[in-house]
């Protein structure tokens, strides 16, 4: 992993939506009302350990951190339409055409 690709970031979203479902379900009262948030910050401070770590050589900063706000907001939106209707009993939506 070079760079920040359409793979890394569909894994690093889903891996987020996973991680703020699980915070989640693990801490109820502290998490309530702060998943929007907890969807931005995991992202963001993965992709900066990672980039520190040198995971991300041909990913200039700025383009590593735009891309992990965009991670958070695509796993906060899966989660939201995705994940809460599923952990509810509920069908996902379908897509529409």
């Amino acid at each position: 992993m070079q760079e920040i690709d359409a793979k890394v970031f569909a894994m690093l979203s889903a891996f987020t939506a996973a991680v703020v479902g699980a915070v989640k379900k693990a801490f109820p009262a502290w998490t309530n009302g702060k998943e929007e948030l907890l969807a931005i910050v995991i992202p963001m401070a993965l992709v900066v350990l990672l980039k520190l770590a040198g995971v991300f050589k041909g990913t200039g900063w700025d383009t590593a951190v735009v891309a992990s706000i965009g991670m958070g907001l695509a796993a906060g939106l899966g989660h939201d339409k995705i994940v809460n209707p599923l952990m509810a009993g509920k069908k996902a939506p379908e897509p529409k055409p």
